[in-house]
């Protein structure tokens, strides 16, 4: 299974704010660069330009803030699939998210000295959706680049193709911090 491909059929959470969501569950990184860690703003309409930070700000407002974990989040699967340390993104997931699955198989292709070659992800819009006290939501719009799989001795195990997707990622806080509960996919193109 690749990094790309941990979608699974999962409970749909819903009311959030004043209105109902329904969403269709998904698991699909994403990120900016691997030692990258970007602040967010957003402007009245609610879209999130980046700008660059060396670390999270402790200022930042519960919106900007949920966004941030979810920037940090994306860049830290960046990174796993770059090296095979997965460390960071478990450091920033909640313990029931089934993209925990994203993790296992970046362990499978990285073990036995297994790599990936090319694999990447970006993020091109993140947008503050809805916060309900210990829940959040926040929309990501995001590509993978085309990468190979590749086997210690240099096969190729497998090559995927490049997408975009667009996601929403559900937060909840776990002992005063948000954490990345699921990956709800809306589109993959």
């Amino acid at each position: 299974m690749g990094f790309s491909s941990c979608w699974s059929a999962l409970p749909r959470w819903g009311a959030l704010t004043t209105g109902a969501v329904i969403l269709v569950a998904a698991c699909s990184p994403s990120g900016p660069g691997p030692s990258t860690v970007l602040r967010s703003s957003h402007g009245a309409d609610g879209v999130v330009s980046a700008s660059p930070s060396a670390s999270p700000s402790r200022s930042l407002s519960r919106e900007d803030e949920v966004v941030d974990v979810v920037r940090r989040f994306f860049a830290a699967l960046d990174r796993a699939v770059s090296t095979g340390d997965t460390a960071a993104a478990a450091a920033l997931m909640h313990p029931s998210c089934s993209c925990r699955e994203v993790l296992a198989s970046v362990h499978k292709e990285f073990a036995n000295g297994g790599r990936t070659v090319g694999a990447h992800w970006t993020v091109s819009e993140l947008k503050f959706f809805a916060f309900d006290g210990a829940r959040a939501l926040v929309h990501a719009r995001h590509g993978v680049t085309a990468y190979r799989a590749v086997a210690a001795n240099g096969s190729v195990v497998h090559s995927y193709g490049a997408h975009l997707d667009l996601v929403d990622v559900s937060l909840l806080r776990l002992d005063g911090e948000w954490k990345v509960a699921e990956l709800l996919r809306i589109v993959k193109h």
